[in-house]
């Protein structure tokens, strides 16, 4: 039994939820999760905003929360991918970065968009990025390629992005709107 996890690592995991924990990722789940389970912590919002992963030293906006302490170059994402997306990524974060504050936290499979809390992620494939990002409830348009209702006032959407074209005032609101959520 991983005491980590609490769980066995034989057992299958609930849908959504990793189905086995290799060495490493048990060696670096145990470093972020220093309690016993089910013991309840108690946090203060400023400590909470503040969180510093001893091994990653990446930021959260909550005291221990899971992640893979896998932090990532931007410029690995871009590696044998179209040169002209690169060039969309940053005319992107120029324009997001008018909407309010901005921190990009690069990990091995994304790059995460964060503002107080985590509000969207970009995904960058050989010929386009999918961008997905949070709203309170479903926007109903033709360029959403995908949503996911993940709770009551919480809907993921994802948008692929070929071209500055796609960078406009309409996505710019959308994204400006998901830095307004807190999860």
């Amino acid at each position: 039994m991983d005491q980590t996890l609490g769980r066995s690592l034989s057992r299958p995991a609930r849908a959504g939820h990793r189905q086995s924990v290799g060495r490493t990722q048990s060696v670096i789940l145990k470093s972020c999760f220093n309690r016993p389970t089910g013991m309840k912590q108690q946090r203060s919002i400023a400590s909470a905003s503040r969180w510093i992963c001893p091994t990653c030293r990446r930021r959260f906006a909550r005291a221990k929360q899971w992640h893979s302490c896998k932090p990532q170059r931007i410029d690995v994402h871009f590696v044998n991918k179209d040169s002209a997306l690169r060039q969309l990524f940053e005319l992107l974060i120029r324009r997001l970065k008018k909407t309010g504050p901005l921190r990009i936290d690069a990990v091995q499979t994304s790059i995460n968009l964060i503002s107080r809390h985590h509000f969207g992620g970009i995904t960058v494939r050989r010929g386009y990025m999918r961008l997905g990002f949070l709203a309170r409830q479903r926007i109903h348009s033709a360029r959403i390629v995908h949503h996911q209702i993940l709770g009551p006032n919480r809907v993921g959407h994802s948008v692929v992005i070929t071209g500055t074209k796609d960078i406009d005032a309409e996505l710019l609101r959308w994204l400006s709107d998901a830095q307004g959520l807190q999860s």
